[in-house]
């Protein structure tokens, strides 16, 4: 009993934190004026995927596209009624801001891409992209507090992060009628205040895939010390394929291991890599498989004594993970209530 009180008192104290402050890019593409419809960029001018793919992701284009795919631009903006004029950017310190933002297409559709839209890299820390679970108006949310109990996390970027296309038989479900949140992480140091458009753009089809993902968050926030160890214990009975990580930790992180413990005996460690704060790239797999029952144990590593929150100075110690079928690779704890109930993380 005393331990799960120290717990919920820990993550009670880190219920406002999401993912921490992170650099940009200062060579990232500029954004377009206005939030538009637009046709996807020709097969024959995007770069082929150097292999064939089946049932994951690639950080490369694919050689051919679905001909219903459609892509839509979701930025910073002043006001809903004024989406062409850019954010006033605070000079507040780690300053969070939503921008709610109603799906800008009708009836159910898949996400099949994310890719980052940069305006004004200097106060840029990253952005998350957020489905709101039970709708909502579009507006701006000053001084956010970073809990989402009602959303599902869709994608981020952060320094290094890389634009993603799902394989043809693969997509993010999307409901008719729902509102995202285009979640930004700012520290404007400039002085004044700095206008930003930045944001990402989705692409998505009406053809639903034949299989339907989701992401998930792993890792821990009870961060006390140079370490930190968290599982995941897949609790539903059906397989799960795990077709990307996103490792994420702060500038003291210096390392991160995931061990998957089978059910069935074994061990086998699916990441284990320096962390980079300047450059958080993804990792796809391309045929791994959690059976239920089996546990991934995330560690992550500080070169200095480290304490959880969504602060620059702050630590965090993420292993977001895409896989299908959406929603598999979740369970309910305290955690939820922060994150949402796609939240893999045991007490």
């Amino acid at each position: 009993m005393a331990r799960t009180t120290t717990v919920m008192l820990m993550v009670g104290a880190a219920v406002t934190a999401m993912l921490g402050a992170c650099a940009t890019d200062a060579d990232s593409a500029s954004l377009a004026s206005e939030v538009e419809a637009q046709e996807i960029v020709p097969a024959a001018e995007v770069p082929a995927a150097p292999t064939a793919h089946s049932g994951g992701v690639s950080t490369q284009a694919p050689a051919s596209v679905d001909p219903d795919l459609k892509c839509y631009q979701l930025k910073a903006f002043a006001a809903p009624a004024a989406r062409e004029q850019k954010y006033s950017v605070p000079t507040t310190p780690d300053y969070y801001v939503g921008f709610d933002i109603k799906a800008p297409w009708s009836g159910t559709q898949y996400i099949k891409s994310f890719r980052s839209l940069i305006d004004n890299a200097p106060v840029l820390h990253h952005w998350l992209l957020y489905r709101h679970l039970n709708g909502g108006v579009e507006r701006v949310v000053e001084d956010a507090s970073g809990a989402h109990p009602d959303a599902e996390m869709l994608y981020g970027w952060a320094p290094g992060a890389d634009d993603i296309w799902f394989d043809s038989d693969v997509g993010m479900e999307i409901p008719a009628g729902s509102t995202f949140q285009l979640e930004m992480h700012y520290n404007n140091t400039t002085g004044a205040r700095s206008a930003d458009a930045s944001g990402v753009e989705v692409c998505v089809t009406p053809n639903k895939p034949e299989h339907v993902a989701g992401l998930s968050w792993l890792g821990d926030v009870r961060i006390a010390g140079t370490s930190v160890t968290g599982n995941c214990t897949h609790e539903s009975k059906e397989p799960i394929r795990l077709i990307m990580s996103l490792p994420h930790m702060h500038k003291t992180g210096t390392h991160m291991k995931v061990d998957l413990k089978r059910a069935a005996g074994g061990v086998e460690t699916i990441h284990d890599r320096p962390f980079d704060f300047n450059y958080q790239r993804s990792y796809p797999y391309d045929d791994l498989w959690l059976q239920p029952g089996d546990k991934l144990t995330t560690t992550c590593t500080y070169d200095s004594p480290a304490r959880f929150g969504k602060g620059t100075s702050d630590e965090m110690c993420y292993f977001f993970s895409i896989h299908w079928p959406a929603g598999a690779l979740a369970r309910q704890s305290i955690f939820n209530s922060f994150h949402g109930p796609n939240t893999c993380i045991d007490l």
